[in-house]
């Protein structure tokens, strides 16, 4: 099968599922997810790294570092050197969502504990809790939002999403939906 000149949005995504078949292929230059994956990261550490940028920097070392003894350099100076700067995700904790700053475009950062929960972080610097699910039913991708940061506590947050996961993914359950 020979690749289409114009592909469409569906094969640019499929493309892009498979891993890179060769070591000049652009994804390991621009997408983080690859470049640690060619570095020996695993699946589930390069898969915590943000897309939001590209990570690689050549840099130059022009002089040691102030407080640096110039033994202790890996690089010789004037050598230049490839720099990967990834920011990985937060685990989620009060502290954590304090320091959550507002963006340029709306983010979640999502719980390890809870399956599909979340601080969602808009714009304006607004915070809430959310959940997010597939209604059993229909397959439909559904989101559930439990309230702003500062009147709820993470914990409280966590609880109310582990019931409302369990009243919708096991009616037969005793939780009701509020």
């Amino acid at each position: 099968m020979h690749p289409r000149e114009h592909p469409s949005d569906k094969q640019l995504r499929r493309r892009l599922r498979r891993a890179p078949t060769h070591e000049k292929d652009y994804r390991y230059q621009t997408d983080p997810y690859w470049i640690l994956r060619a570095k020996g990261y695993s699946d589930a550490q390069a898969k915590r790294a943000f897309r939001k940028e590209p990570p690689v920097r050549i840099r130059t070392m022009c002089t040691a570092p102030a407080g640096v003894d110039p033994e202790d350099i890996l690089f010789m100076i004037g050598v230049e050197y490839e720099e990967i700067s990834v920011s990985l995700r937060p685990t989620l904790a009060p502290e954590t969502i304090l320091s959550l700053e507002p963006r340029l475009v709306e983010y979640v950062v999502w719980d390890i504990k809870v399956p599909g929960f979340g601080v969602r972080v808009r714009t304006t610097g607004y915070k809430t809790y959310i959940l997010m699910y597939r209604d059993p039913t229909n397959a439909i991708l559904r989101k559930k939002t439990f309230g702003n940061t500062n009147n709820l506590n993470l914990e409280d947050a966590r609880a109310l999403a582990r019931d409302y996961r369990l009243a919708v993914f096991h009616p037969q359950t005793k939780c009701s939906l509020k």
